[in-house]
């Protein structure tokens, strides 16, 4: 068992850093036999704020006009109640671009799916966050 598939087995809330890009299809078999949902963030073509509000919400399917920037982002990730698995896996990656393009959004968008990851946490849903790339800057600013 790899530690990405013990972290989603077990529904550790929190943001977390994958070392490979295989680790995104463990990630989406673990939380299926954990009975999580998966959503994908695929950050290749994510190079600033707006990319990644409208990447987010499209891979955890927004419901139209939510999430468009921080705050409705951080409120839409603690109501997800059109998900219908017992919690959530989001898997980000890579992360290298918008951390290289903009750092500043790279460590909001980290912090807000942290934040969402520990609400989730005190009531008992996972939400487990899944971080991966290959830019040592972007492994700096993860947790």
């Amino acid at each position: 068992m790899t530690d990405v598939t013990r972290l989603v087995a077990e529904g550790r809330c929190g943001v977390h850093w994958m070392e490979a890009p295989a680790e995104v299809a463990e990630a989406r078999r673990a939380a299926k036999g954990a009975g999580l949902d998966f959503a994908r963030i695929d950050g290749a073509r994510v190079a600033s704020k707006r990319a990644f509000l409208s990447a987010a919400a499209r891979a955890l399917e927004f419901p139209p006009g939510l999430g468009r920037n921080w705050d409705a982002l951080e409120d839409t990730l603690r109501d997800l109640s059109w998900r219908t698995g017992r919690g959530t896996v989001i898997a980000w990656s890579p992360v290298d671009p918008l951390a290289d393009a903009d750092r500043e959004s790279f460590l909001v968008a980290r912090d807000v799916l942290a934040d969402a990851a520990a609400w989730w946490g005190e009531r008992g849903r996972p939400l487990v966050v899944l971080l991966g790339g290959t830019a040592r800057d972007a492994r700096r600013g993860a947790p």
